[in-house]
């Protein structure tokens, strides 16, 4: 593709906001990228443009380059550099991010609400869990997610007294959009990680995940389902077999949000692993009857080839139950002899190498098949060394 010339100096803020926008409807990004950066430092032109940067869109990710136009943004009062800011932190655990976060909440951006009532659901205060509610009930009158989480607390009672024609309401609005009601999720008291097998290790703790995160991954990635592929050795590529019969996605950066990259970290510091080392999140739904037969998670040559070999194998998986399964879907490993029953918001985290860092094949597992109900799963594959770019 020709660069694009030089901006003339009469084209104003509007019209260069504009053809960034018709590039990337033409599929043009590196040109929208460019005119991005023709907008006189308009805020709004900021934003989008440190967005091309932490998602790769029309080059390669750049997160420093992100930041410095979110911070441009953020000075100028843009709220949603801010929340991009609290996103994707400078520098990891930035003391700024609840800030920021907050910020953008109070500035009545739907996800910073969402997001930061969840941060706050999960605080020790009772003022906390006041506020956790009102800012989802604020974000739910734009934001689907949100309300689906809201009708979901109103159905039960969680925070608040029970109000069954509230999220009978909120469910008839979503229904007219084709969204459907979330599936039973019940919190549970957290515990410690429990070894369950020392080799292959094997490991399991509760209440990771608030109700309201099992919640909100599965309204994430329920748009975006479709049949599960698995990696075979001597093909090309994943592929669908009968294997696994589920239906699943991949929570891409596209999908996810500030308050799912909060989870994916927690997650990664029980697995003790760096988040950086991580695939992307997969998760699942299982229907009655569907299953993932025995299986071992260790990438066969031909998919570790292809896929970012400098990262090295998968050497532990962890997998997070996200709702209450009816009966059946529990995970099974059969030559260590260890059955995990699914349980929202628990986790079963295991190695998939041995000591010398080889495979290892008594890490055999299987999804076993759902009897009633339906069984979602999260699931993060930790590489030996670095595999995301951020």
């Amino acid at each position: 593709m020709i660069p694009a010339a030089p901006a003339p100096p009469d084209v104003s803020t509007d019209e260069a906001i504009g053809r960034a926008a018709a590039c990337l409807a033409a599929g043009e990004a590196a040109q929208a990228r460019h005119w991005y950066a023709q907008a006189g430092g308009n805020p709004n032109a900021l934003v989008e443009l440190g967005r091309m940067f932490a998602l790769g869109i029309g080059g390669e990710v750049d997160l420093a380059a992100a930041q410095a136009q979110w911070r441009k943004a953020e000075r100028a009062g843009h709220p949603g550099a801010a929340y991009l800011l609290a996103t994707y932190p400078p520098a990891g655990e930035d003391p700024a991010t609840p800030a920021r976060l907050r910020l953008a909440a109070e500035a009545g951006l739907p996800l910073a609400q969402r997001a930061w009532a969840l941060a706050r659901a999960r605080q020790e205060d009772p003022q906390a869990a006041v506020d956790a509610l009102a800012l989802l009930r604020l974000a739910a009158a734009r934001d689907p997610v949100a309300a689906l989480l809201f009708a979901a607390r109103a159905a039960r009672g969680e925070g608040m007294a029970a109000d069954p024609a509230l999220a009978q309401v909120l469910h008839q609005q979503l229904a007219a959009h084709g969204i459907a009601p979330l599936p039973a999720v019940t919190a549970t008291a957290a515990t410690p990680l429990q070894v369950q097998h020392e080799r292959p290790w094997i490991a399991i703790a509760d209440g990771v995940l608030s109700a309201d995160e099992c919640r909100l991954m599965i309204a994430l990635m329920r748009p975006h389902l479709r049949r599960s592929q698995v990696f075979a050795d001597g093909q090309e590529g994943r592929q669908v077999q009968a294997v696994r019969t589920s239906s699943g996605g991949t929570l891409d950066p596209v999908i996810e949000d500030h308050a799912a990259r909060r989870i994916q970290q927690r997650l990664a510091d029980i697995a003790g692993v760096p988040l950086l080392h991580a695939e992307a999140m997969s998760i699942l739904r299982y229907a009655p009857g569907q299953q993932y037969r025995p299986h071992r998670d260790y990438l066969p040559p031909s998919a570790l080839a292809a896929d970012r070999p400098a990262a090295g194998n998968r050497r532990r998986t962890l997998c997070v139950y996200l709702n209450d399964v009816e009966a059946g879907g529990e995970t099974e490993f059969p030559i260590a002899q260890v059955q995990v029953a699914p349980r929202a918001g628990r986790v079963v985290v295991f190695d998939n190498l041995d000591d010398q860092g080889q495979p290892d094949p008594d890490s055999l597992h299987a999804g076993l098949p759902v009897v009633r109900g339906e069984k979602w799963l999260g699931t993060l594959w930790f590489r030996e060394r670095r595999y995301r770019e951020a």
